[in-house]
């Protein structure tokens, strides 16, 4: 089982798991990956018009993580991003209370690329499941 701690500094919340860095913040944080077949999976979730929404639930799916779906929030320009990212197809869903979720697939990640993602949420309308 992979070792997990909560590193909070300089109002950036990280999560380290197994020697991987996944941050909820605009800030860039980088780590090593011993045998370099890593890229960047950076995104941005936001409304119909464009406008970014933070304190979304975003979930990465892949194969490639070890450790299992990935679960991040989006902080206050709805931006998200795990780096370094093992390489390889990621489903991104995206969910907010009142907004339908948003789902991207086969985003993929390659070697020494930052792969950029945007989700674009709807809101939900009376009527519509789960309002």
């Amino acid at each position: 089982m992979l070792g997990r701690r909560r590193l909070v500094g300089l109002g950036l919340a990280a999560l380290a798991v197994g020697g991987k860095v996944v941050w909820d913040g605009a800030d860039t944080l980088l780590a090593q990956d011993e045998d370099g077949a890593t890229g960047a999976l950076l995104g941005q979730v936001v409304d119909a018009g464009g406008g970014p929404l933070p304190g979304v639930t975003v979930t990465l799916l892949s194969a490639s993580l070890e450790a299992g779906d990935l679960t991040l929030t989006t902080d206050g320009d709805g931006r998200f991003g795990l780096s370094p990212a093992p390489v390889g197809l990621y489903d991104v869903q995206a969910d907010r209370d009142g907004f339908r979720t948003g789902t991207l697939g086969a985003v993929t990640v390659a070697t020494g690329k930052t792969t950029q993602a945007t989700v674009m949420l709807e809101r939900r309308v009376p009527g519509d499941g789960g309002y």
